[in-house]
């Protein structure tokens, strides 16, 4: 409805799909996508400006589903997509995460004082790959040097997915190593991500990663799937690991980091150094002031 509003008006907009048009995303409900295509979103990619994407891969990854999405006009969308396209990330602000938060940690859960953490903090949906970490974590990571490691899974779901993630731990005898702390944010965030030792997102898709970016600003290390769309920039940076979504691919890469503490800082410190170079607010908002500048002088679209 805005598009159109914008359109009538002879007012330039920006469009920003947000991982939308990824071939993950449009293979899920289909027919029902196709059908909301046909009565406005084609208009709307038409009609925008300049389409903003947060990452390289998430650009790539739209023209490769545009082109494959509808037949037809597929193809010809890819290009405008194309075209058009602009990729300027999210941004952060890395000073709220140097406070320091290990006194909010112990007081907050108690039960992981004097354990390593391994962090997800995330939206929790099936498409985050949890069960299939949860099931590399417990069964490999169970006894011996590892014993000490807790992993903390932050985050809000749909109650009946959170139940079937807790009956697997139960079943798998990881009650006592897997901590379900809910939602957090403000100083518990904070302290949470301080407090870790890795964070790991090994999502089926995941447009951006704005937690992994944050955990980098704390000089956390990641562990990231290859469907995580900032992998790419990660790995260049060798901030973190990138893995497939294979089992013995993910144990391998999880033996390495929990193994190496020296890998482990080395790899914080250069995410660290990503997120001050690439990411911080100061940044991003420069590149954005730009693109709305050039939008605004009707130089594009």
């Amino acid at each position: 409805a805005a598009a159109a509003a914008c359109r009538r008006a002879r007012v330039p907009y920006v469009l920003r799909p947000l991982g939308s048009w990824d071939p993950w995303g449009l293979r899920q409900k289909r027919l029902q996508k196709r059908v909301l295509w046909h009565f406005g979103v084609k208009a709307m990619i038409e009609g925008a400006a300049a389409i903003h994407y947060t990452t390289d891969e998430e650009r790539r990854l739209a023209q490769e589903g545009l082109a494959a999405f509808l037949p037809g006009s597929g193809p010809r969308l890819s290009v405008l997509a194309s075209e058009r396209g602009v990729v300027i990330p999210h941004g952060i602000t890395p000073d709220l995460m140097e406070q320091s938060s290990e006194t909010v940690l112990s007081r907050m859960w108690p039960q992981l004082a004097g354990h390593p953490i391994i962090l997800f903090l995330s939206r929790i949906h099936p498409k985050k790959g949890l069960e299939l970490f949860l099931d590399v974590f417990l069964e490999e990571f169970q006894r011996g040097e590892f014993a000490r490691w807790r992993l903390v899974i932050a985050g809000d779901g749909p109650p009946e997915y959170l139940a079937r993630l807790r009956r697997l731990v139960f079943e798998k005898d990881g009650s006592g190593r897997v901590c379900f702390v809910g939602w957090v944010e403000g100083a518990e965030k904070a302290a949470i991500l301080q407090g870790a030792e890795l964070f790991v997102l090994p999502s089926y898709q995941e447009n951006f990663g704005l937690a992994a970016v944050e955990a980098m600003a704390c000089g956390v290390p990641v562990l990231v799937s290859k469907h995580v769309n900032l992998a790419p920039e990660i790995e260049a940076a060798r901030a973190g690991w990138v893995v497939s979504l294979e089992r013995s691919a993910m144990a391998l890469a999880l033996h390495e980091a929990l193994e190496n503490e020296g890998e482990r800082r080395r790899r914080g410190a250069r995410g660290r150094e990503l997120v001050r170079e690439r990411y911080s607010w100061p940044a991003v908002a420069q590149q954005l002031t730009a693109l709305y500048r050039v939008v605004g002088q009707g130089a594009m679209g």
